[in-house]
């Protein structure tokens, strides 16, 4: 039998930030058509009702050899009316609660690292990883490594990820990581935004963040 070294409660928060009421009817309908296709058809059906919707999920999460096992979850909050359909899609999506977080960020480092071994001498990419700077907080040293989208922060000592970010012009996404063991850094903190844009007047955002409370 597996132990669970690291349970906690993850919570959750999903927001829909702007009045899809307000965008042109076209604009709203493709973006109906996209997410319907992504699997966000009552999520986005729910959110065209409720200008400004967020709720709030809760789940038992337990961490074990870099994979997290989660529960069903359950429906802590919510700012406007949704269906029992539409409560039942949130639900079902992962949102910010993803199985495989840990193994995520490590898979990422890895491949980014490995691409910067192959690199060609006289290669001009410039979407690699390359070291950007050290700094010091929590009495940790900590190494920065960029590239245009992707920016990690690496703790010296132990090389495991402090704190992660991606960014481009549709999304944008931080991890956050504390250390629950000598050397072992868990997620704490992290946010994603979808940002769906018609131009600078009509601007829709569908945000989660999820906070990692340990046992």
């Amino acid at each position: 039998m597996a132990v669970y070294r690291f349970p906690a409660v993850a919570e959750c928060q999903i927001t829909s930030i702007g009045n899809l009421k307000e965008f042109p009817s076209n604009f709203r309908s493709l973006l109906r058509s996209f997410l319907a296709l992504a699997g966000y058809k009552k999520i986005f059906q729910s959110m065209e009702r409720n200008p400004d919707l967020a709720l709030t999920i809760r789940k038992d999460i337990r961490f074990n050899k870099g994979n997290y096992t989660m529960g069903k979850g359950e429906l802590v909050s919510c700012s406007g009316k949704i269906s029992e359909e539409e409560e039942a899609s949130f639900l079902k999506k992962k949102w910010g609660f993803k199985e495989n977080l840990y193994d995520f960020i490590y898979n990422s480092l890895r491949h980014q690292a490995k691409r910067k071994a192959k690199q060609n001498k006289n290669e001009t990419t410039t979407d690699i990883l390359s070291y950007s700077g050290t700094y010091k907080e929590n009495d940790k040293t900590i190494h920065v490594l960029k590239s245009p989208n992707i920016e990690y922060h690496i703790v010296a000592d132990s090389w495991q990820v402090y704190r992660m970010s991606f960014q481009d012009k549709a999304t944008r996404s931080i991890i956050e990581c504390n250390e629950y063991q000598r050397g072992i850094y868990l997620p704490v903190f992290s946010h994603n935004e979808s940002i769906y844009e018609l131009d600078a007047t009509h601007v829709w955002k569908l945000a989660d963040t999820t906070v990692y409370k340990y046992k």
